[in-house]
């Protein structure tokens, strides 16, 4: 089952000048992919399940079950001068849901059920948009977020920690007991007021990456308190008693006024020596002049932070998927490199399907464009464009397809080996597996100024191993033969699909690799004396990594 749009006509910047990015061009994205994997996604059917539309919501996950908290059900907020129409409070969620993909089946409950035991004011502190959340263990928490407080009668940016037995919510959703409030405890610190930024629990502490406080109703033009900061400390839980201790920042940085942003969990150093997991806050928004940020910030498990000198030509420039959406994080040790794949969302550079090239749009559009931002234990990034989301057809904009991805989540397939931090272990997955499924999010009709909703299309997700091609040749490095031709045989591992060769510097020809990996190659025209045979194996995407020469010898 899947949506009906509400027609909200929406534009991401409010006058037609250009964005203002922080850097005015991009590091090149990859379109010949060399990565050991790739990444397609499918529409995943729930058959005759209610699943809701939902973006910007707070989630946890035990076993095959998710647990969606808060958020909001309708698409891209409005923009005009009146906060109540932008963000209308009846499109707060306020419904607690819980979706198993396995069994197909969906339960809900609301937080207005009689039986939750909540106050109006808990419920509008679980409500929020755009809230921080983690889990650790089956407790999930979630830190502040955008939302109406009826108390107030205005908008606010909440102060408040949340921690949430997850086992508990979902015997409540299930079967009504018992009370939601008995898997609930909550405090409130002023140092916690946050919205649009991101939450990890890192080597016992929390950091609190990005994000603002925004007081009062959105129109355009304003502006929240950003805090240019991460701010770290130690989330103190006793099953009991929550608090917090030990608060410490750095000091606000300009080039950290970042939110709705995807901040990504890296990993350097090695199985023996064990590892050391820091994380990099990608992208995001807006630069003074509402443009995007290009240039990466590290963060080490204590919350010191690096970033590189954008006026470095030499510094790595994010310009595609700009804006939180879906993420998948991989390490592979063999390789010694964290990749992180970025699914969809908004961005200034896209792939256009026409041309097969990348493009720019400063006014920031919806893309369906999948990219890894490939980083090496030395530092360096990369990004290499994967393809798109699955096409379904926009009747109302002349079939193009619907634009996914924008403030999704990826949910892991319980079973896939992973590290401590959920970073899933890319040396595992040897063969084509579903690692886990994207949901929710906004679904947009057009890329820019156009209706938009909140998404409930689920997508499987299916990496598939791509090894090294490799192959070997029959015989001695050099060959002897009479005659004009001579066959050249040999076998190739499954990876390769196609043996590439050429005689003497003429054009590269092309054979099949059978069923059983042999191939054979019957080298015509042979000239008297000395001929160089070349022949390269390729995998389906045309990757070359294995070649071979070998001498013919005409009498």
């Amino acid at each position: 089952m899947h949506l009906l749009f509400r027609s909200f006509l929406c534009s991401l910047l409010v006058s037609t000048a250009f964005a203002d990015n922080q850097t005015a061009n991009f590091s090149p994205i990859n379109l010949k992919s060399t990565l050991p994997y790739a990444v397609t996604l499918s529409v995943y059917d729930m058959n005759a399940a209610t699943v809701p539309t939902l973006q910007t919501y707070a989630r946890g996950q035990i076993g095959d079950e998710w647990v969606l908290i808060g958020g909001r059900t309708n698409g891209l907020h409005d923009f005009t001068n009146d906060g109540l129409i932008n963000f209308p409070p009846s499109d707060q969620n306020r419904t607690v849901w819980v979706i198993n993909p396995v069994t197909l089946e969906t339960w809900s409950r609301s937080l207005t059920d009689v039986s939750s035991g909540l106050t109006i004011a808990q419920i509008d502190s679980l409500s929020t948009t755009a809230s921080q959340s983690a889990q650790q263990g089956d407790t999930l928490y979630m830190i502040g977020g955008y939302g109406y407080d009826t108390g107030l009668a205005n908008f606010q940016t909440y102060p408040t920690l949340t921690a949430l037995d997850l086992p508990g919510v979902i015997a409540w959703v299930k079967d009504g007991g018992p009370g939601f409030v008995n898997s609930f405890r909550q405090l409130s610190d002023e140092y916690l007021r946050v919205t649009g930024g991101e939450l990890f629990l890192l080597g016992g502490r929390a950091q609190l990456v990005f994000g603002q406080n925004f007081i009062g109703g959105y129109t355009p033009g304003t502006n929240g308190d950003y805090t240019r900061q991460v701010r770290t400390f130690n989330l103190n839980d006793n099953g009991t008693t929550l608090s917090i201790s030990l608060p410490a920042a750095e000091s606000p940085q300009p080039e950290y006024r970042r939110r709705d942003l995807n901040v990504v969990p890296i990993m350097q150093g090695s199985a023996s020596a064990g590892y050391d997991t820091g994380l990099a806050a990608l992208s995001g928004v807006f630069t003074p002049s509402f443009g995007i940020w290009t240039v990466p910030v590290e963060i080490t498990a204590n919350g010191a932070t690096t970033t590189g000198n954008s006026l470095d030509a030499a510094t790595f420039r994010q310009g595609m998927n700009s804006y939180r959406s879906a993420t998948i994080s991989l390490y592979s040790p063999t390789l010694d490199q964290t990749h992180n794949v970025l699914l969809g969302g908004i961005s200034v550079l896209y792939y256009d399907t026409a041309t097969g090239t990348i493009e720019a749009d400063q006014q920031i559009p919806f893309i369906n464009g999948i990219t890894s931002l490939v980083r090496t234990n030395s530092g360096a990034y990369s990004q290499t464009y994967l393809g798109e989301y699955p096409t379904i057809p926009n009747p109302s904009n002349n079939g193009a397809p619907f634009l996914f991805g924008a403030e999704a989540d990826f949910f892991p397939l319980p079973g896939i080996a992973n590290f401590n931090n959920g970073v899933l272990n890319l040396d595992s997955i040897t063969t084509p597996t579903v690692i886990g499924y994207i949901f929710g999010g906004i679904i947009a009709e057009r890329p820019n100024n156009g209706p938009t909703a909140a998404s409930n299309y689920v997508f499987a997700v299916t990496l598939t191993p791509i090894p090294t091609p490799a192959f070997r040749v029959f015989g001695n490095n050099q060959l002897k033969t009479s005659t004009a031709s001579r066959v050249v045989r040999g076998e190739a591992s499954g990876s390769a699909t196609a043996i590439q060769w050429r005689l003497n510097g003429n054009d590269w020809r092309q054979v099949t690799v059978n069923g059983s990996g042999k191939w054979q190659v019957n080298a015509r025209n042979l000239r008297s004396g000395r001929n160089t045979l070349r022949l390269r194996a390729v995998n389906f995407r045309g990757d070359v990594t294995a070649t071979q020469r070998r001498i013919i010898l005409r009498n």
